[in-house]
């Protein structure tokens, strides 16, 4: 029997950006940006997993406690932050996407 390969939503995001630093934690409608997109992606029934992909500076800590009070998995990049490629990659091979 084929087994159905994992589908995994991975979210980059991260405080420090330069055009509006902190908007993944931005209160719209009263809640954070960032909970707004974790619940659009909930509603894609093709999605196994949902995952944060962040960097380890500590200005992306609460986005990265948010994330995981929400009851999600975060994966935190020890390398360059300006590395999105790389982030997204590791952060699949986490969770063997």
């Amino acid at each position: 029997m084929d087994k159905k390969p994992k589908t995994v939503a991975i979210i980059k995001a991260r405080m420090s950006s330069s055009r509006l630093p902190g908007k993944s934690m931005i209160d719209i409608a009263g809640k954070p940006m960032i909970q707004h997109v974790i619940e659009r992606l909930k509603k894609a029934k093709s999605i196994d997993q949902i995952i944060l992909a962040t960097s380890n500076q500590s200005s992306d800590e609460p986005l990265a406690d948010f994330v995981r009070s929400l009851g999600y998995q975060v994966y935190q990049h020890t390398g360059d932050i300006n590395d999105v490629v790389g982030r997204v990659l590791a952060a699949a091979k986490m969770v063997n996407a």
